[in-house]
C-alpha cells in the first residue's frame, strides 16, 4: 500500500493506492480556558461514510473549516492530477466502494454514464432520484388515454405521449 499526500492538504491528510485516506500526526492550535496552546492530534486512517450516492466520503480539516470530500476523487488527485476541467472520477467496475486506484480513472461525463449503463449501476425508474411516479403508476398511464392520466396523475398529454413513446422513461 503506498500512501500519497493529497493536493491542497499536504502534511495533514495522505491518500493510499487501496483507497484509504489517512489524516497524518500535526500540532493544531487551540484555545483552553481563554489560553492559546497548542494541541498534538495522532494520525490515523480515517472513517468513511456512504454518500446518498452510494460512494464513501471523508471529511477533512483545514483552517478550522470541514470539508466532505469523496473518496475516490481524493486518490484520484493523489496519484494521477487534480481534477481536469470537464472530467468525472470514473470506476472501471462500477463498484463505488472499490477506490484502488488501479480501479479509477478520470474521464468524460458521456464515458461515466456508458460505464454506468454497462455495469447496470445506472439509476433507473422509481430508482431515479427525480423520479415522481412509480413504476406502478407508469404502467398504468400507459394503459390510459392522455386526458385519463391527466384526470389521475397530472401529467401533461405531451409527458403521456413521450412515455408511450418510450421517450420520458426507461424500465427497468
Amino acid at each position: 500500500e503506498e500512501w500519497r499526500d493529497i493536493p491542497g492538504y499536504e502534511s495533514f491528510y495522505q491518500a493510499s493506492s487501496e483507497g484509504r485516506v489517512k489524516g497524518l500526526d500535526r500540532r493544531v492550535g487551540c484555545l483552553r480556558r481563554s489560553v492559546a496552546t497548542t494541541q498534538f492530534l495522532r494520525g490515523r486512517i480515517l472513517r468513511a461514510t456512504r454518500h446518498p450516492d452510494g460512494y464513501l466520503q471523508v471529511g477533512l480539516w483545514r483552517d478550522g473549516r470541514l470539508t466532505t470530500r469523496l473518496v475516490h476523487q481524493l486518490v484520484l488527485e493523489a496519484f494521477v492530477s487534480t481534477r481536469p476541467d470537464g472530467l468525472q472520477a470514473c470506476h472501471y467496475d462500477g463498484d463505488t466502494l472499490n477506490n484502488r486506484i488501479d480501479n479509477l480513472r478520470w474521464d468524460t461525463p458521456r464515458a461515466n454514464s456508458q460505464d454506468k449503463l454497462r455495469h447496470g449501476t445506472h439509476p433507473r425508474g422509481e430508482a431515479h432520484r427525480s423520479c415522481k411516479y412509480s413504476d406502478a403508476d407508469v404502467r398504468a398511464m400507459l394503459t390510459m388515454t392522455a386526458r385519463e392520466a391527466k384526470a389521475r396523475f397530472g401529467v401533461s398529454q405531451p409527458y403521456h405521449s413521450e412515455l408511450r413513446n418510450g421517450l420520458a422513461r426507461k424500465e427497468k
